[in-house]
């Protein structure tokens, strides 16, 4: 590998210098990364050698590097820091990636691109290639930069080109230009990605009867074809459109348990579509929450950017809207309202760069239930009310001085049907400056009237008036170890006259880059319903990689808070272990045990404990099978619920992939029983042309 003569002429970037866990030289061996390109193609070459330690590489599922070695590629494709793409590569080229803007992070964005790697004792080396559609860039002069890492993590170090600044709160402000690389100024062409999902379910209606199938009605419950259009007119500007879109999630969402639990839970999301250009459709006010859009019919999207505009325009419509996860409802969205009724939901946004690598920006939402009914729903439905919610408002983001950022976002809405509507409005705005060492802080405020509501997006409460604030000092404690001190207070007030407020003092050691030691205690007061409680609460917890084969993670928590369902003061134990083992390559065993106390004055003490244990065996880096078992089981149960999965997949690359699998829950009141069992199979392909 990286034989060729192209190679060898190419000039290496060479000079890496350690930034975590603290400041210092260069690492072990020879750091070589190169660049080329043709008319279609960016080519990188990676070359490590003579280092002094053993290499980790495993054979894992795409994504799953962080336990070994790494090189990372930090791409700029608009010049103006404020946002990039993301690549890391473990010694055999298994492929992660994310995509940052603006201060965010999104793990769960993809692309499409070939890796492969070869790794020795004392090295190893890497040749990637990223074709241009796969990424967006302006579609004039180019002004490309970049940032290179590599991470030793039997060290727990990192290492870095240029030398970066830990927490810098714009990334990519530190990257230096690529020089030599003349992007095509075509457009990223068509992708056309058909895909069809089947699946087989079986339900025990009573607990003495048998498991029965569910039969084929609805059909589009048992055999699902989908088609998703992607069409880049421009480098840096695409349109997608979906019908039928297929978006079940071979990947489920882990169980969440509280037994002190006032609001919803909220769920990231996982599902392709939503995920691509997922910068584009964010906001300060995060007016737009994608899970809200629970079962779309169809879908659409715009999103790009031109000159220092980028924006971005959604509209879905969903056969199966939620009703308000609001405390108190919203006008309109009531589960008898929307049972039944097809949704329509909107977004634009609209955001200009500006303010030293900032943005100014706007953005609109709109959600409709719709006289008419859903295609697949039997039951009899409520008429239709002519529920609306309507969101709008502006958003700011300034970057100053060396660490210092500000963000603010002020919003109107109004909501209601055809008898009543409600306006209300919410603003924000926070400090922080974040240095790599020494004095910082954040200072947050925000004010939200009762009548405030985003249907579309994930609000539990409004009528609230929030600050908070705290001051923190990072040391240096010898060569490689960093100390965090915090304090911090914070307050609620409800438009109710409920209120709640904190005060409490943080210690954080990073040891050797290899453990993590985090001590916090504070005093909290809680008024709710004329009832007050408070009450001190300690958190302890710490990351270790124990060796190259273990790591793990502990928590331990205990607060004193009001319960809602009582208004007493409660007590409230709880803790957590993660064990991360890989005893071979390909293997990966990962077990999370969670245990809840919950003790109210003369009553029995409540309990609930969640048991998640995972497998992946990798046949190759592209052919793998996972099996999953969670169990959860409370006090005022006899036996536990149980939820089983075995999946094989094989993921060729983001959107070429296959999988197999099934999943079963068992449960009972006292005996476990077999109550659901679902085998589904998913197939999906991407042309690109």
């Amino acid at each position: 590998m990286l034989d060729e003569a192209a190679w060898q002429n190419a000039i290496p970037v060479t000079e890496f210098v350690r930034f975590i866990p603290t400041d210092g030289g260069a690492p072990s061996g020879q750091t070589d990364v190169r660049f080329l390109q043709d008319k279609d193609t960016l080519y990188i070459g990676i070359k490590v050698r003579q280092t002094n330690y053993p290499i980790q590489a495993r054979v894992s599922p795409r994504e799953d590097v962080n336990d070994d070695d790494q090189i990372g590629i930090y791409i700029d494709t608009v010049g103006d820091g404020r946002t990039g793409y993301i690549f890391y590569f473990n010694p055999i080229g298994i492929q992660q990636d994310m995509r940052y803007s603006n201060g965010r992070w999104m793990m769960e964005w993809n692309t499409i691109y070939e890796s492969k790697g070869v790794a020795e004792d004392n090295g190893f080396t890497l040749e990637v290639s990223i074709p241009f559609r796969s990424l967006q860039y302006p579609d004039s002069q180019p002004n490309w930069k970049v940032m290179l890492t590599r991470k030793i993590p039997s060290e727990g170090a990192k290492y870095s080109y240029p030398k970066m600044r830990r927490n810098h709160p714009q990334m990519f402000n530190q990257a230096l230009p690529m020089t030599g690389i003349q992007p095509p100024k075509a457009g990223a062409g068509i992708w056309v990605q058909p895909t069809i999902s089947g699946r087989h379910v079986m339900l025990r209606e009573e607990a003495d009867a048998p498991l029965e199938w569910t039969g084929i009605d609805p059909w589009i419950d048992t055999v699902r074809p989908s088609m998703d259009f992607r069409w880049g007119f421009t480098p840096d500007t695409a349109m997608t459109i979906t019908t039928n879109p297929d978006f079940s999630q071979v990947e489920g969402d882990v169980r969440q348990v509280n037994l002190n639990q006032r609001f919803a839970f909220y769920y990231p999301e996982r599902r392709p579509f939503f995920l691509s250009n997922i910068d584009s459709f964010q906001d300060n006010a995060d007016i737009l929450y994608t899970r809200s859009i629970v079962n779309p019919i169809s879908g659409a999207k715009l999103a790009g950017q031109e000159g220092k505009w980028d924006f971005g325009v959604l509209h879905g419509l969903d056969q199966n809207p939620n009703p308000s996860v609001h405390e108190f409802g919203a006008v309109g969205f009531s589960e008898e309202e929307v049972s039944g009724h097809l949704s329509s939901t909107s977004y634009l946004r609209l955001r200009r760069a500006a303010l030293n690598s900032g943005f100014i920006g706007f953005y609109a939402a709109d959600k409709r239930i719709l006289d008419a009914e859903s295609p697949f729903y039997t039951e009899d439905i409520a008429p239709a009310t002519g529920s609306f919610n309507d969101v709008m408002g502006m958003d700011v983001r300034s970057n100053f001085g060396q660490y210092g950022t500000i963000t603010t976002a002020s919003v109107g809405s109004i909501v209601g049907n055809d008898t009543d509507t409600e306006m209300g409005a919410a603003q924000s705005i926070a400090i922080r400056r974040t240095p790599d060492l020494g004095l910082g802080y954040s200072l947050s405020g925000g004010a939200s009237s009762q009548e405030y509501r985003k249907e579309m997006g994930f609000l539990n409460q409004s009528g609230l008036k929030t600050g908070s604030g705290d001051l923190f000092y990072l040391s240096q404690i010898g060569s490689n170890s960093l100390l965090r001190s915090k304090v911090e207070a914070s307050v609620k007030q409800e438009f109710d006259d409920d209120q709640y407020w904190e005060v409490n003092q943080m210690q954080s050691l990073r040891l050797n880059g290899l453990h993590n030691i985090g001590l916090e205690t504070g005093w909290s007061n809680e008024r709710y319903k004329e009832t007050t409680v408070a009450g001190p609460y300690v958190n302890l917890s710490w990351l270790a990689r124990l060796s190259n084969k273990v790591s793990t993670k502990l928590y331990f928590s205990y607060k004193t808070p009001l319960d809602y369902a009582s208004l007493q003061k409660a007590r409230d134990y709880s803790t957590t272990a993660v064990l991360l083992w890989r005893p071979v390559s390909n293997l990966r065993i990962d077990c999370d045990f969670i245990q809840q106390w919950y003790e109210l004055p003369d009553q029995p003490l409540q309990s609930i404990q969640r048991i998640y244990n995972r497998i992946n065996w990798q046949f190759s880096p592209y052919l793998g099978t996972r099996l999953i078992q969670q169990s959860v089981l409370s006090s005022d149960t006899d036996v536990p619920s149980l939820f089983l999965s075995a999946l094989l997949s094989y993921i060729r690359n983001p959107g070429n992939e296959f999988y197999l699998g099934g999943t079963w829950n068992v449960y009972g009141e006292t005996t476990l029983d077999l109550n659901e069992q679902m085998l589904f199979v998913k197939w999906t392909h991407l042309f690109q042309y």
